[in-house]
């Protein structure tokens, strides 16, 4: 039995659940074939999965990712790029295309970790790629496909990294808000305005590979209590571990932005699970079964990793760092609706940058309140708890990004660990989630005069946005601001009045969507990063001189080097230093607060002093002047240098060669021998 707007009664939470249960709770038949049983998958998915799915595959044999390894500093010539791009590379997102992403293809490359340097410790726990070790292999078993390269064509593993976390939110967000109490229409709306949020795409998609693993992890936990409850243990646990193995990434990757979006769906779903008492002993069994193995495999991932935990902890940046609430410029809260003005001609931002700026659709926010305060909703159950949870998360992370705290917000424990920007720019894809379940609780035809204060709130908003954004974009003008504000509203009153219809949904979909559509480019293969002829030299040079570090002076060189697996002594900090490394360079510890931090590129300047200086002439920059004589006595075994400008002291240098990158020709010296 279940309800007319497709929400099952909570006196049915406790039946004999059979092979699945479909969006809307009615119980489907178990299939006894495995012909039936695979059709009835795919009517289960429906049409959209398919195509996710198939969509995925495609883009993972043709190598195809949304990388910006593409940019121009990236190329030997950029008037002649190597390979297939469509699309744009953005310099912005230099922490992806000149960090995350050198690093993966080193290990793709190689199969190891030989490119990182010896300074600082490993960065796999924050990129979520295994070094061998136990936990970081089945935790991070995605990663595992780079150790294949010597198998299967490269450019096919990496892509089918890339895109796992998106497929992964695509196949279970719309079926974890439909268990919620999503209807399936606004269940989909929800997924699409994720998918496309500017933050998402401005962000590498970074966020979306956060919500990916907490979302299919909620959800296969509740299906795991699903089989428990019916007896069927032989399918409840599998996806109880699988569940357990997706939870423990929470913690990892990037912190603050697992706090803001990975802990509240996880916290509603286990709300969710246990509310019913019908049912709660059943899901607390479950429960406590895939905590228990969460907390070993968590457990042992930071027993293998405590000397980069450790590290990273003790860092002037960003380990000493402490949050406090704040309240930040309404443009970096609800200024999404106008993202697609960013590459139609307007100049860039003064003062930020569009990342930064970027954010995911939090008026939507207002937009739940007005229904929330307007319409007529159904009593207390498992499902208003559960939307109850991401809205006071949506409210309180609303409030650390619009108000200042005073001294109390610092010593506010897991808070503290969030700036408030970072807060802003994804506190929207919660706000999202709570419309989609507020809307779906509505009893009856929502009345005429919401639907307009719904439509005014969210134009009212997203103006608040737009007139704060011209701070950061003068020439903004008043006509694309007026333009947007009220489609804003009409699509708003639409969805509203028609939350049942499929037009208005996808027809917000279609602009959100085509605001982001080309932000980041579409590349196949590696580009010159791997395929081109300076990438060959490189390779050949290190095949001839396979022990001992490379270093360089130039952040696009080192990117070359460690993308095809070179042992870096130059590159980059990613957790936190290896002390007693840095020491060799600095015994005295004169430097320390330059090098001990994270999230740092380290170059080399190459002179005549065997004493080295290290200074800090950038944002996250730490840069080692230093004879290159000099590094072999100070304990660096040496294979080579690669420099872009003139070295002054070549008598332990044997000329290698040159090649082009990035219109410039790059010398390489080996050591000589003794």
């Amino acid at each position: 039995m279940t309800h007319h707007d497709g929400i099952a009664p909570e006196a049915d939470t406790h039946v004999e659940l059979a092979d699945d249960t479909a969006a809307d709770g009615a119980v489907q038949p178990l299939r006894t074939t495995a012909a039936g049983f695979a059709l009835g998958v795919l009517r289960r998915l429906g049409h959209v999965p398919v195509i996710a799915i198939a969509a995925y595959l495609l883009l993972t044999l043709t190598g195809a990712t949304t990388s910006s390894m593409g940019i121009q500093s990236f190329r030997v010539d950029p008037a002649h790029p190597v390979g297939l791009q469509i699309g744009t590379s953005r310099a912005v997102r230099s922490d992806e295309w000149l960090t995350i992403t050198p690093i993966e293809l080193g290990r793709l490359a190689s199969g190891s970790t030989r490119a990182d340097t010896p300074l600082a410790t490993s960065p796999d726990l924050i990129y979520q790629v295994p070094n061998g070790s136990v936990g970081e292999s089945i935790v991070f078993f995605d990663g595992d496909l780079f150790k294949l390269g010597g198998v299967f064509p490269q450019s096919m593993l990496f892509a089918a990294w890339w895109w796992l976390p998106s497929l992964l939110l695509v196949l279970s967000l719309p079926a974890w808000l439909m268990r919620l109490g999503s209807t399936r229409n606004l269940a989909w709306f929800a997924t699409g305005l994720t998918v496309f949020a500017p933050s998402a795409a401005w962000w590498s998609m970074f966020p979306i590979r956060i919500l990916g693993f907490v979302v299919a992890g909620s959800y296969l936990l509740i299906r795991a209590v699903d089989h428990w409850i019916a007896g069927r243990r032989g399918r409840a646990v599998p996806l109880a571990l699988v569940a357990a193995v997706f939870f423990v990434r929470l913690p990892t990757f990037y912190i603050p932005w697992s706090i803001t979006i990975g802990l509240p769906v996880l916290l509603a779903t286990l709300v969710w699970l246990l509310w019913p008492p019908a049912t709660r002993r059943h899901a607390a069994v479950v429960i406590a079964g895939a905590g228990v193995v969460a907390i070993g495999l968590l457990g042992l991932l930071l027993l293998e990793n405590r000397a980069a935990i450790s590290a990273a902890a003790g860092t002037v940046y960003p380990g000493q760092r402490r949050s406090n609430g704040l309240k930040i410029p309404a443009s970096q809260r609800f200024g999404a609706p106008m993202f697609s003005l960013f590459y139609r001609g307007q100049p860039g931002p003064k003062g930020t940058n569009l990342s930064e700026l970027s954010s995911a659709f939090t008026f939507t926010a207002g937009w739940a309140l007005v229904v929330w305060i307007g319409t007529k909703r159904r009593g207390w159950d498992r499902n208003r708890a559960a939307t109850a949870v991401l809205a006071i998360f949506t409210a309180f992370w609303l409030a650390w990004c619009s108000f200042h705290f005073g001294a109390f917000g610092k010593h506010l424990p897991i808070a503290n660990r969030v700036p408030p920007v970072r807060a802003a720019q994804t506190l929207g894809f919660l706000a999202v989630f709570v419309l989609a379940l507020v809307l779906s609780r509505t009893v009856g035809k929502i009345h005429t005069l919401v639907a307009v204060a719904a439509a005014a709130a969210s134009g009212l908003i997203t103006l608040w946005g737009a007139h704060s954004m011209r701070i950061h974009m003068p020439r903004l003008g008043w006509t694309y601001i007026v333009v947007t504000v009220l489609i804003v509203a009409a699509l708003v009153f639409l969805v509203t009045s028609y939350r049942d219809r499929v037009l208005p949904v996808i027809a917000c979909l279609v602009l959100a969507g085509a605001q982001v559509i080309t932000v980041n480019p579409l590349i196949f293969g590696f580009g010159d990063l791997r395929s081109s002829t300076t990438a060959r030299f490189i390779r050949s040079a290190y095949a001839a001189h396979p022990h001992g570090y490379w270093a360089t002076d130039s952040l696009t060189t080192d990117g070359l080097l460690i993308a095809n697996g070179l042992p870096m002594l130059s590159g980059h900090q990613v957790t936190g230093p290896v002390r007693s490394e840095w020491r060799k360079l600095d015994p005295t510890g004169r430097y320390e607060k330059i090098w001990n931090r994270g999230t740092s590129y380290l170059e080399f300047r190459w002179t005549t002093n065997a004493v080295p200086v290290i200074s800090s002439p950038g944002r996250d920059q730490v840069v080692v002047l230093v004879d290159p004589c000099a590094l072999a006595g100070l304990g660096f075994p040496m294979a080579g240098i690669v420099s872009i400008r003139p070295v002054p002291d070549t008598t332990c240098l044997l000329p290698e060669g040159r090649f082009v990158w990035f219109r410039r020709s790059v010398n390489v010296y080996s050591l000589a021998p003794g």
